[in-house]
């Protein structure tokens, strides 16, 4: 007797239009997932705790508990809060999807939706979702062994740096122009930080935080990483949110670093010009400060839809000219040293 497929991941629906429960509910059927609705926020959260879900799918408009009031619930529960929640709803303006994300949704979807592009949405956070828990399997496997057991420790170390790698490259596939970006920022924020001589320690935090610095990108519409044109007001606002959510997505992850904070700060500026909070000169840790040169030095290197890669040392006299303004005068002259006098190639 064959067995019957396994499945690709349990969805929680949660609409009060049941035509529209049906409908989402068949499309993830069709396409291997196991799927239940939910008709009320109320009804969603008995089920959410009867039976843990991979991720919700969830509506903003509904009676008594509207989709932003139950995503808060969701991540206040301990039981609930590493739910992956994505709203699917008709208000589309930035501030709708703003709010959304503020509740803890890890992405927004307008109606009406282009059924690949939620299929698409779907996949991605399950498999972000995946590697969230890998890890921390991985690391609570190095905590149960302890370091009497350096060899299978070792072992353990090297999948929780794959499984970190693989969680990067996730986020850097919706952003085909962003391919390898993470790895670049990574081998060159190691290299300042050694130039600067912290210790190996640090050095290994602010590596796997520069890894992971644009994961939040997961949760910001293609239609925004894809456009030729410069981006609106609006749009800006959005994908200034990518900071906070990689944070987010990396803060369950539990590592011995605060790699959360150095991922939130990576696009803040000594002058108080940056986001997500405005942050200015030490009250940015130093190593997002490394992270922050490291970015934008391999951003500046690499070719972009509405612009073509700068040289190195075009890139350096933008370093140098708004060192101690936007970037770190020291962190940006260990930078500078790696390049001219150290032949750093990134």
């Amino acid at each position: 007797m064959d067995k019957a497929p396994a499945s690709k991941g349990e969805i929680l629906v949660v609409d009060d239009q049941g035509p529209v429960l049906d409908l989402v509910g068949n499309i993830l059927a069709k396409h291997g997932y196991q799927a239940r609705g939910a008709s009320s926020g109320v009804q969603a959260l008995e089920m959410a705790h009867t039976h843990l879900p991979d991720l919700v799918l969830l509506d903003v408009s509904m009676p008594e508990m509207d989709g932003y009031e139950l995503c808060r619930r969701l991540k206040a529960d301990a039981h609930t809060r590493d739910i992956p929640v994505v709203f699917v709803s008709a208000h589309g303006e930035v501030a709708d999807k703003l709010k959304g994300f503020a509740a803890g949704g890890v992405d927004y979807v307008t109606k009406p939706f282009q059924v690949y592009e939620v299929l698409a949405r779907v996949q991605t956070h399950l498999n972000l979702r995946r590697q969230q828990l890998q890890l921390l399997r991985a690391n609570s496997e190095l905590e149960r062994w302890g370091a009497e057991r350096a060899s299978q420790v070792e072992r353990v170390r090297r999948s929780l740096d794959g499984a970190l790698g693989a969680l990067a490259r996730l986020a850097a596939l919706r952003n085909p122009h962003g391919a390898g970006h993470p790895t670049r920022t990574a081998k060159l924020a190691r290299a300042i930080a050694q130039e600067m001589a912290l210790d190996a320690d640090r050095i290994e935090g602010l590596g796997t935080a520069a890894l992971l610095c644009d994961l939040g990108m997961a949760g910001v519409p293609e239609s925004i990483l894809l456009k030729p044109e410069a981006l609106t007001p609006a749009e800006l606002t959005l994908i200034r949110t990518h900071p906070q959510l990689g944070a987010d997505l990396a803060q369950p992850l539990a590592l011995p670093w605060p790699v959360d904070q150095f991922i939130s700060q990576h696009h803040e500026r000594l002058d108080g010009s940056g986001y997500p909070e405005g942050l200015k000169g030490e009250d940015i840790a130093l190593e997002a400060r490394i992270i922050s040169v490291a970015d934008v030095m391999t951003a500046l290197c690499a070719p972009r839809l509405h612009r073509p890669a700068m040289s190195i040392d075009q890139a350096l006299v933008e370093m140098v000219s708004n060192a101690g303004r936007l970037y770190d005068a020291q962190v940006a002259g260990a930078c500078v040293r790696l390049f001219r006098e150290g032949g750093f190639k990134s």
